[in-house]
């Protein structure tokens, strides 16, 4: 016979030989050892297992009696058995939960805390290793150490309350004392959370601004990384933080002067020419919003009389990076203004092809009535991001009608010469349209005698209620 609790194995070599494990567990240590091996003969075995057999089949027969703990235990396995029994080898494995590196410390963060270490960092020592420290005066610290940290994300377009201490616990006196210490109040919150809510919205980033009359413009990004596009939208469309967002100066690097004597005679020259410029980054130009119908990148395609308000992103050899005007481009392009047009629009054609994935300029060549700019949608409002799709719309009436634009670029040399070809084209529609116009001016004709039939006879009936009324007195 066997003892109760033991493993037993065939040897796969000698079929005859069965190795008995009995196992027990070291003390303090949860390591299995192997305690006995023994050997039987195969007479042993056969009786061994009839004797076992026949007393499974007498636990079977007898009926078993479960305590109130067990059929609880019962009940919960039968449930996770038939949780098992319903699912199928086709379900996905379930995924881990992703852990994420912690939150790096921002830089202006860091040099508050450092500069506070330094500072205070030997007083608040000696202070907690006194016989009677003053914590509210240790607590008093931190918290002008986190205001100093919030006041600072805030500027940076951040939530206040990140790289803060959140073991700092404020109490009624110390929100108080905030807002009577001159910090920002919760009117500054409240315009914080309103750029990011439409932010979120319009997802554009603003990167540049600068004043427009009484108003301002504003320079935004769209898209990631791989895929950007720039419009210049106005700033009372696009919340922006003028106050963390880079001003646009009048004076820029690309229209930067320099006092040079040629021949003895002082004269301007340009400070910065093609030779310092590394290449061409970034386009964008406005989008008003009477032309939401009109694919955007046909408002540049050149030849343009009038080209709306355009800038360029420009990259330097130094690394630098400056916002410029259409102006600039022309000035450094080999051959004329009209060159510098094409290199614009080349770009901002990459860029947009890139963004929407698919040839932009097709759908403006496509597109049966179209103008010579095209006409397709490509942005909501201005209050929304640019569109996905393009949806075809019916020719303007004034889409042949010179028309100058807000804040637009005239600066080109064959301006006369489009301006000639466009009063033709403003002719041969007159030509068409001069019979409807003589019938509409007989009509007008006609309206104007019977006004002039009805006065003089509103004339004579008064005239008559007048003797009337004399001769009744």
């Amino acid at each position: 016979m066997f003892q109760t609790g033991c493993r037993i194995d065939f040897d796969p070599i000698d079929p005859f030989k069965i190795v008995k494990e009995q196992h027990s567990q070291e003390y303090g240590k949860g390591k299995e050892k192997t305690k006995a091996v023994c050997c039987c003969e195969p007479e042993e075995i056969g009786a061994g297992a009839g004797k076992e057999q026949e007393e499974q089949e007498q636990e079977q027969s007898t009926p078993k009696h479960y305590s109130d703990t067990d059929m609880e235990d019962l009940e919960v396995l039968e449930v996770l058995d038939s949780d098992f029994q319903n699912l199928s080898d086709d379900e996905p494995p379930i995924a881990k939960k992703r852990r994420y590196k912690k939150r790096k410390m921002d830089i202006w963060a860091q040099e508050i805390i450092q500069d506070f270490a330094t500072k205070r960092g030997a007083e608040i020592k000696n202070e907690l290793q006194s016989d009677r420290p003053d914590l509210q005066k240790i607590m008093d610290y931190f918290k002008s150490v986190n205001r100093e940290i919030k006041n600072a994300n805030m500027q940076h377009s951040e939530p206040p309350d990140i790289d803060t201490d959140s073991a700092v616990e404020y109490s009624a006196k110390s929100e108080s004392e905030e807002s009577e210490s001159g910090e920002p109040d919760r009117v500054d919150g409240l315009e914080y959370r309103m750029r990011k809510e439409y932010r979120s919205l319009s997802r554009g980033k603003p990167l540049y601004w600068w004043p427009v009359g009484t108003g301002t413009q504003v320079f935004v990004r769209y898209g990631s990384k791989r895929s950007l596009i720039y419009r210049v939208r106005a700033g009372s469309s696009q919340p922006y933080d003028p106050r963390t967002t880079e001003l646009v100066l009048s004076k820029t690097r690309g229209n930067t002067k320099v006092v040079s004597r040629t021949d003895g005679l002082p004269k301007e020259v340009w400070k910065y020419s093609r030779d310092s410029v590394l290449d061409i980054i970034g386009v964008g130009w406005k989008v008003n919003e009477d032309e939401a119908d009109i694919n955007a990148l046909a408002l540049i395609r050149p030849p343009q009389e009038v080209y709306p308000h355009t800038k360029v992103l420009v990259k330097w050899k130094d690394q630098q990076i400056s916002l410029e005007r259409r102006g600039f481009v022309r000035r450094i392009a080999n051959s004329g203004n009209f060159n510098g047009d094409r290199m614009i629009y080349l770009k901002a054609k990459e860029l947009e092809n890139s963004y929407w994935g698919y040839n932009v300029e097709e759908d403006i060549d496509n597109d049966p009535d179209s103008s010579d700019s095209g006409s397709s949608d490509d942005t909501d409002s201005e209050t929304s991001q640019p569109r996905r799709r393009y949806k075809k719309s019916k020719r303007r009436a004034y889409s042949s009608r010179p028309r100058r634009r807000e804040g637009s670029d005239t600066n080109s040399d064959d301006s006369a010469q489009k301006k000639h070809r466009s009063s033709g084209r403003v002719r041969d529609k007159k030509s068409k349209s001069s019979k409807e116009s003589k019938t509409i001016d007989t009509e007008i004709d006609s309206l104007e005698e019977k006004l002039k039939r009805l006065k003089v006879e509103r004339e004579k009936a008064s005239r008559r209620g007048q003797r009337r009324q004399r001769r009744n007195y």
